[in-house]
């Protein structure tokens, strides 16, 4: 081997460890976000409940919980037709948007 050819391999070997070091730090973040994302309440991400554009409860439970509470109130046809994320300070909740079906009234 030459000293050339030497000196590549030890390059490779150098940047190969200093990746495995980065990924490893990476992992660790990765960890600790997810351990923080946790540390809410019972583990669950706050829920803020919209009834047909406007809000009506922010609650801490499972996105069932949360489904079955707004058909328990407000009739079992309402549906949910959407969700997001929204940042709240240094929190961050989901926003269940649902909609109550649309009646219409035939005129005789």
């Amino acid at each position: 081997m030459t000293p050339a050819q030497r000196q590549r391999v030890i390059t490779f070997m150098q940047v190969h460890q200093s990746l495995d070091e980065a990924l490893e730090r990476l992992e660790e973040a990765r960890d600790t976000l997810n351990e923080s994302y946790a540390a809410t309440p019972h583990g669950l991400m706050p829920k803020t409940l919209v009834l047909d554009g406007e809000a009506t409860a922010t609650m801490e439970a499972s996105l069932e919980e949360a489904i079955a509470t707004m058909r328990g109130v407000h009739g079992p046809d309402v549906r949910l037709v959407g969700a997001s994320e929204r940042r709240r300070g240094a929190e961050t909740l989901l926003e269940l948007r649902f909609e109550r079906p649309q009646i219409q009234v035939l005129a005789s």
